[in-house]
């Protein structure tokens, strides 16, 4: 960028303080174009701004940064949302759009290198299962958090991350990620109310595991019994692995309903606007 360029660009930052309603639409409109080459700008113009102002910038950085999502969001759509990771962080950068995603990529690195380092090739499916057990929860700590287990920051993959503790989802998450690294061909398992995992192999579901609760092991009769106890109705096509695409639209309708509850109407749109694109899938 040019230095005329960027004084162009700092000149309609400023024009934002213009009291007249018309001219703020057309400086918006301006701004709003440009997209993400903007947001550095109105971050450095947020510091030294009056109220009205400082309204203004946030409306408009939180416009670009949506707009960001939907169309990173597409484009994981496009090329065939087979990363998982991927598509969590985009969701994850929808509430954080500062979030450093070398940052999560790396810290989730540390923890699969420590698994790794004790699995062996000749280990049974169960007895890999345990190791990445005992590093996540007995050494990373991570835990179901019983306590907040709808609110929004328990489904993002940075939060779970950072603070050890998220809810069925966020934690499966997390594991299918490691595992996956790993070259250990754990899916997850979508249910109503519930989020498990199951160790697949040759198509086979050999037994499934709860990431809620410490990654507790269960057989297919055990998990039958269990969903019948918690009165969870089974879709007709039964208990079959879910599709990256199937686990990103789950996170999303959750998080809607968690914005929703919250009365954040606004966001809540937001992820219903974000569904729409995955159901495109």
């Amino acid at each position: 960028m040019t230095t005329e360029n960027l004084q162009e660009l700092k000149s309609l930052v400023r024009l934002l303080e213009d009291p007249d309603e018309a001219v703020f639409q057309l400086v918006s409109a301006e701004i709003l174009q440009r997209g993400t080459l903007m947001l550095p700008l109105l971050e450095e113009g947020l510091t030294e701004a009056d109220p009205v102002m400082q309204d203004r910038i946030l409306q408009l950085s939180g416009k670009i940064q949506f707009s960001a999502t939907c169309h990173q969001l597409e484009k994981w759509v496009a090329v065939g949302s087979d990363n998982l990771l991927l598509g969590a962080l985009i969701v994850a950068k929808y509430q954080y759009p500062n979030l450093k995603e070398e940052t999560i990529i790396r810290r989730l690195g540390h923890i699969t290198q420590d698994i790794y380092l004790r699995i062996k090739d000749q280990m049974t499916p169960i007895e890999k299962i345990m190791i990445i057990n005992r590093v996540l929860y007995d050494e990373y700590e991570f835990f179901g958090n019983k306590r907040d287990y709808q609110t929004p920051p328990n489904f993002f993959l940075n939060t779970v991350i950072d603070t050890g503790k998220g809810n069925h989802l966020s934690l499966g998450i997390l594991y299918i990620l490691v595992a996956q690294s790993l070259g250990i061909p754990v899916v997850g398992i979508d249910l109503e109310n519930y989020f498990f995992l199951a160790y697949q192999e040759d198509e086979r579901l050999l037994f499934f595991i709860n990431p809620f609760s410490r990654g507790n092991t269960l057989t297919h009769n055990e998990l039958v019994f269990f969903l019948k106890l918690a009165e969870v109705e089974v879709a007709p096509g039964g208990i079959r692995p879910a599709t990256f695409p199937e686990i990103l639209r789950r996170l999303v309708m959750s998080l809607m309903e968690a914005y929703r509850k919250l009365g954040k109407e606004e966001k809540a749109d937001d992820m219903q606007t974000l569904l729409k694109i995955l159901l495109s899938t």
